[in-house]
């Protein structure tokens, strides 16, 4: 340890004593607690025109009219559906949520073939007439293919005589 070490290192411990002493040596209690006297005219340590003023802030609250207008909207004009009526009355809501995205022109790929860093593409963007040049397979139709369709078209390609079982993973940036 050098001279200049060893000065921050004894200042340090010289600071840790001071205030250990300092907070030793206070004597005083660290934690004061007090006792309030409670029952049923004192329950909620507020005063009694505090109690009143509160009181009267909940009635105009039941009978204020933005309140009641609210409620007669959620309950009377609101309709309640379960999940099976909403999907029956609605169709389309759970083939168009379910389907997966489909890439198109100017999308940005990031595709990873794992264990070959070589081939690796972290931003690779879809050009206008939709082909993708990538390395050892080069140029293929993504326009209009899911990640899905893409990943195995390109696991395909390079299985034709470059590398058999690569794992190929595709994500939309």
């Amino acid at each position: 340890m050098n001279i200049k070490n060893q000065t921050v290192y004894r200042a340090l411990c010289l600071i840790m004593l001071l205030a250990f002493a300092g907070c030793s040596l206070t004597g005083g209690d660290i934690i004061q607690t007090t006792t309030r006297a409670t029952g049923a005219d004192n329950s909620t340590g507020l005063s009694q025109a505090d109690r009143a003023a509160l009181e009267n802030i909940k009635k105009s609250a039941r009978q204020s009219d933005a309140t009641v207008g609210l409620r007669t909207v959620l309950t009377d004009k609101a309709r309640s559906l379960t999940v099976a009526e909403y999907l029956q009355l609605y169709p389309d809501v759970e083939s168009t949520a379910s389907a997966e995205y489909r890439v198109g022109p100017k999308d940005v790929l990031n595709i990873t073939v794992y264990e070959e860093k070589d081939l690796d593409c972290p931003a690779l963007r879809i050009p206008a007439d939709g082909y993708l040049s990538f390395p050892m397979i080069g140029r293929c139709k993504v326009d209009g293919l899911t990640t899905t369709q893409i990943e195995e078209l390109i696991t395909q390609k390079l299985g034709q005589g470059y590398l058999i079982g690569a794992h190929v993973t595709v994500r939309v940036d």
